[in-house]
């Protein structure tokens, strides 16, 4: 999707969690860079229950710098993607937690394109697959020892991956590669289930499912040879929220995906009936009301410029607004943002044991030709899913 498409619409992300009330980290800024704190599958979160942190600079196309870094939260280097002028694509490098790294290659736009090394952790060669737009001819394949599997794109090919998108679950792959390419039946098998798949030349056929219940039947679980990669699944420009009936220091709290339902003349936003930490006005499904007040601030503020914001604030357990914290283009607007953000009054705390609970929320906003859109966008840059344009 061009930058050009990127400038026309506005986005919002809600992410609600519970807070004492104490300073919220979903981002931290130092000058023009951000620090985004991201969970085990790549969705955005606060500091406490992330996996891992990414650095870069957003741009006034609202997108991610060319040169993105990810950590883990003891500061060692998780993942680069950086810009190679002299090939003209970006190479991407991905580590282990213990340093060793885990898997190279080139990118361009956004899709694996070259010759890409994975490694085990102990630093020894795992495989190598030639890639061409995303589509893979596995060259190689090693044991952990060291011990050659095949070197001449044909044999036996087994595996651990995250077969499922935006899931940390592993799912165990076997089958044959022949000239390079995925061919005849593909065992795969998780804790509860297994199935095995049928592949011609590389292409899909069929699935066979065994030890699902009913309604889930025949699903395809080996999409990606490789599998998905956290580093490669962020998405921080998508309205999302988490209740949070457990301990704040619970990792395990999952997200929940809003689609896009809503739509006038002058402001978009993605939003369902999902049920929030909190209310506003009155409502559960706070999208409505909450994105039509921060559209009416930013317009008394605005002077019609072109801008995106990111916004991070606490409601305490008496409703009140606190830790507010802006990031934007547009640095004007920052400091009465945040003022007029503090202002807002008709939160209502969700109450459980006769107890108000808190929360922390994050808004993320892009403002173009006196419009406001709040819709789903992809970390890549190029996916864009809104209203059925792709």
């Amino acid at each position: 999707m061009k930058l050009k498409l990127l400038f026309t619409y506005l986005l919002v992300l809600l992410f609600v969690s519970i807070t004492k009330g104490s300073d919220i980290l979903f981002f931290e800024v130092k000058g023009d860079t951000i620090r985004i704190y991201l969970d085990d599958v790549g969705d955005i979160t606060t500091k406490n229950r992330a996996e891992f942190y990414r650095e870069t600079i957003i741009g006034d196309s609202f997108g991610f710098s060319n040169n993105t870094c990810d950590f883990y939260l003891d500061n060692t280097i998780a993942y680069k993607y950086l810009n190679d002028s002299i090939v003209d694509k970006h190479r991407v490098t991905s580590y282990y937690k213990n340093g060793q790294i885990k898997f190279t290659g080139y990118s361009d736009n956004f899709l694996r394109d070259s010759l890409w090394t994975f490694y085990y952790d102990n630093g020894l060669i795992q495989k190598k697959i030639i890639y061409t737009k995303n589509e893979p001819f596995v060259k190689e394949f090693y044991k952990k020892n060291g011990k050659v599997v095949f070197l001449n794109a044909n044999g036996k090919y087994k595996d651990k991956i995250n077969a499922l998108y935006k899931n940390s679950k592993k799912h165990f792959i076997s089958g044959k590669i022949s000239n390079g390419k995925m061919e005849g039946g593909w065992n795969w098998r998780e804790r509860t289930c297994q199935g095995k798949e049928y592949f011609e030349n590389g292409v899909f056929v069929r699935t066979e499912t065994y030890g699902i219940h009913d309604g889930f039947k025949n699903p395809r679980i080996i999409t990606k040879l490789c599998g998905y990669d956290k580093h490669e699944n962020v998405e921080i420009y998508k309205y999302i929220s988490i209740p949070r009936e457990n301990d704040r220091e619970n990792k395990n709290v999952r997200l929940i995906g809003v689609p896009v339902n809503f739509r006038n003349n002058d402001i978009s936003f993605s939003t369902n009936d999902f049920k929030s930490s909190i209310k506003y006005k009155g409502y559960s499904n706070i999208g409505t009301a909450l994105a039509n007040d921060i559209a009416l601030i930013l317009k008394s503020i605005n002077s019609n410029d072109n801008f995106w914001s990111l916004v991070q604030f606490s409601v305490l357990e008496t409703g009140v607004v606190d830790n507010v914290k802006v990031h934007s283009n547009n640095k004007m607007i920052i400091k009465p943002f945040e003022e007029n953000l503090k202002k807002l009054n008709k939160f209502e705390p969700q109450r459980r044991d006769d107890q108000s609970i808190g929360c922390d929320i994050f808004v993320c906003i892009l403002f173009i030709e006196g419009k406001f859109y709040f819709p789903e966008y992809n970390y890549n840059n190029l996916s864009i899913n809104l209203f059925g344009i792709k």
